[in-house]
This record gives C-alpha cells, structure tokens and sequence, in this order.
C-alpha cells in the first residue's frame, strides 16, 4: 500500500501527527504470450478500450540508451562491441552475443530484469492514477520466466499453435522455419504458460473472433473491479 500524506494548513498549529490518505496499490493485470502469439495485438485493443498498458519490452529497450543507469552494466557485462558507431548499444550485436550462449542470456537477464521490474512499477503507478479502479495490463513476453506474475491480479495468456507461429514467422516476418524454431527453442512453450493463466485467450481463428473473446473477458474484467 502506498501513502501520501495530507499536509497541514501552514496557519495551523496544532501538533498532532500529520494524517495520511491511503492510496491503492495498481490493480495490475499481466498479459502475456509466445512471439506471434498476437500478444501485442491484444494489448492494443486493451489500450484501446481505456485501460492503460506497460510494455515490458519498451521499457527494456529505455534501459539500453546513453544516460540509463543499466547502460555501463550492460556494457561492464559484455564489452565494447556491443556498441555501434554512435557509442550506443546495437541491440542487433547484443543478441548476436546473448542468443547463442546461454550463459550470456543469464547475465543479461540478471542486469535487465531488475531495472525492467523497477520502471515497471513506476509506470503502473502512474499510468494506475487515471482510473478509480487503478487498473494496468503489464504487457510482458518473459512474464512468467522473470517472476513478475507474482506483481499482478491475474494473468492473460496468448497463445496459438506451433504450426500457426512458426507460419507467422516465416510469412510476415521473414525468418526460416529453422530460425523460427530457435527463436521458439528460447521460450516457454504454451503447455508451461497454460497453468498461470487465469484468462486463456486462443488465437487460431480469426482476429474478429479473438476481439470478441478479448472484448468479453475486458468486460468481466471491469465488472469485477468496479469500485463500490
């Protein structure tokens, strides 16, 4: 629970302890899904309907610029090469350097997942202040791997298919089925996500139907939170 405190009138001189106003914590809501899954497509819509959300990976890549604490520990963790000709960190080599030792994705996680964690809070806290029901999605793809479900309400999972990714990935992305499966091989797979899933949301069929699944499970979102 967070506190402000309610200040006295400067005339007043009374010396009881200043009182304080409780302000609730963020009802944060986790949502999360394999690459392709179509998580980002529902945090649109969710944006769109008027609840505010925190991306996870836009926070990721904030803590990778010139002038974020996290910037010298990831350069400190892997070196120089790291960066591009501007003296910022080229997030093309990073990968390069973290995508083929497991090692390195440890070390990288360990550095980012702290610093994400902590921008995410505060971003929560603030986007949380627009409504009386204090409600934030936390749009994270490593949601479950970095613990952060343990912050939310409930968790939203994303999920489609091995054939129906792997088909996302080499027709509207350009990988090969190859490349696609390693990029799979780093990521849960969604039988693991299924069991932290408080809301399921399959995306086989068509985007009209996953909408309306996703403007079904909003609305029974917002009832269960209306304040009294």
């Amino acid at each position: 629970m967070f506190y402000l405190q309610r200040q006295c009138k400067t005339s007043c001189s009374c010396t009881h302890p200043q009182s304080t106003t409780p302000v609730p914590d963020p009802v944060l809501i986790g949502l999360t899904g394999g690459i392709a899954s179509g998580k980002s497509t529902v945090a649109q819509w969710v944006s769109a309907s008027g609840v505010p959300t925190v991306n996870a990976d836009e926070l990721g890549h904030r803590l990778l610029r010139t002038g974020h604490p996290g910037f010298a520990e990831m350069v400190a963790a892997f070196g120089e090469e790291i960066l591009d000709e501007q003296g910022e960190i080229d997030r093309k080599r990073l990968g390069a350097i973290v995508f083929s030792d497991p090692q390195a994705l440890e070390r990288l996680n360990a550095i980012s997942h702290p610093w994400i964690r902590r921008m995410a809070n505060e971003a929560a806290e603030i986007a949380a202040g627009i409504r009386k029901d204090r409600l934030v999605f936390l749009e994270a793809a490593l949601l479950l791997e970095a613990n952060w479900a343990v912050l939310c309400t409930e968790v939203w999972v994303v999920q489609a298919s091995l054939a129906t990714v792997i088909g996302r990935l080499t027709s509207q992305r350009g990988l090969t089925a190859e490349d696609a499966q390693k990029r799979l091989d780093r990521q849960w797979p969604p039988e693991r996500r299924q069991p932290f899933a408080d809301v399921l949301i399959e995306n086989e069929g068509s985007l009209q139907d996953m909408k309306h699944h996703v403007d079904q499970e909003l609305a029974q979102l917002l009832n269960r939170h209306t304040p009294c």
